[in-house]
């Protein structure tokens, strides 16, 4: 079968995140053998040069010893958001949205789709109900479904005003802590964002 986009990516990946690490195809030999997982550095620089394919579990050793997540190695490095990237060789979607898709945030969103409401919301129902079991968990409590709602609030007013589909990285409300005192942490700095993105939106307005 012919190489898909997304092997041409984690090859391309692969390398560049190597090199931006300082380190010889045999420097990281060496840590996918301490990881149980032993390449040989021949073999390394047939995956960057695209003439060996990755299995699912050197891709995740190359994710570990990289120190990088799988979407990293995944999803291309684009300099332009709205670059396209191929999925398969039938779904384009923006590199946005392939992002936000391999990270576990949303189902993609693909240009050519002119999906209605109701569609969009059961893509985004069955994508939630394959969340691991204590993600889904931290979705029902009501703080953090009082600032999701929060969040689609934010993100709705950015579409229309700063033609933004993604919310900045610093509104973006991350809960992984079970410590009650950390997570109220995370949520009080999450509101102050919330708070001061609505500020520069009114002004922006007034």
């Amino acid at each position: 079968m012919e190489k898909g986009a997304v092997a041409t990516t984690v090859a391309t990946n692969i390398r560049a995140v190597r090199e931006r690490r300082g380190w010889s195809q045999q420097q990281l030999a060496g840590r996918l053998a301490e990881l149980g997982r032993p390449l040989a550095a021949s073999a390394i620089a047939k995956v960057e040069n695209g003439d060996r394919r990755v299995d699912v579990d050197d891709f995740a050793a190359f994710a570990v010893a990289l120190n990088v997540s799988p979407a990293r190695l995944m999803v291309p490095d684009a300099d332009d958001e709205s670059e396209l990237f191929a999925v398969t060789p039938a779904c384009e979607v923006w590199a946005w949205s392939a992002w936000q898709w391999a990270t576990g945030v949303e189902p993609l969103r693909t240009p050519a789709e002119a999906r209605g409401e109701t569609e969009i919301v059961r893509s985004r129902l069955d994508f939630d109900a394959e969340r691991p079991v204590w993600w889904r968990a931290l979705d029902r409590e009501p703080l953090m479904q009082w600032f999701t709602s929060l969040q689609e609030q934010i993100l709705s007013l950015t579409r229309v005003l700063w033609k933004n589909t993604v919310l900045p990285d610093h509104l973006v409300i991350r809960m992984e802590s079970t410590s009650v005192k950390n997570r109220l942490k995370a949520a009080h700095r999450a509101l102050a964002g919330l708070q001061e993105e609505l500020v520069r939106l009114t002004e922006r307005e007034s």
